[in-house]
């Protein structure tokens, strides 16, 4: 069976690694790490020197990974080589670093906090609002890394779906 080489990068977090993959078997570095499929579907036992864990695996059919180990849960990017190259070749396209992104009120609402100002440097998944609608209160989160820019929002206002709170300027 020819091996294959992928990219996982842990989703939220800083961490990207190859696996080198043959049949059931996945190397990670010096690590043999082997997936056995159980009898339940999405459940495998992995094997990672003499120790034995349960693995719960549900995938999106393309890219996207979550799995739950020790009860931990994780959600990875699972890439082909080849893929994760085209993916780096956009993300360091000179059109991405000069991206700005408006972020707007998905729904109409009151602003209870504003946990941002201009300046601040985001990364993303972080909150910058907490808006509250029909008596829940969401938070409102950066979709990229960057510098916030443009905040026209404070606290105790009511907002219509689609106002602009501030601008998120990409950086690295």
């Amino acid at each position: 069976m020819r091996t294959k080489r992928y990219t996982v990068t842990i989703l939220n977090s800083d961490k990207k690694f190859s696996v080198d993959c043959n049949g059931n078997t996945a190397t990670c570095g010096s690590a043999d790490v082997t997936l056995m499929p159980t009898q339940d579907q999405g459940v495998y036992n992995m094997q990672v020197g003499n120790t034995i864990l349960p693995v719960y695996l549900k995938t999106d059919g393309v890219s996207i990974v979550r799995f739950s180990i020790r009860g931990y849960q994780y959600e990875a990017r699972v890439l082909s080589d080849g893929n994760q190259q085209y993916l780096d070749m956009l993300v360091s396209s000179p059109a991405v670093k000069n991206r700005t992104v408006k972020i707007s009120t998905p729904m109409p609402g009151l602003l209870k906090n504003v946990l941002v100002s201009n300046g601040d440097i985001v990364r993303k998944g972080d909150a910058l609002f907490t808006l509250e609608a029909m008596k829940m209160e969401n938070a409102i989160v950066s979709p990229i890394n960057g510098i916030i820019k443009d905040v026209t929002a404070s606290v105790g206002q009511a907002f219509d779906k689609g106002t602009q709170l501030c601008v998120v300027a990409h950086i690295d």
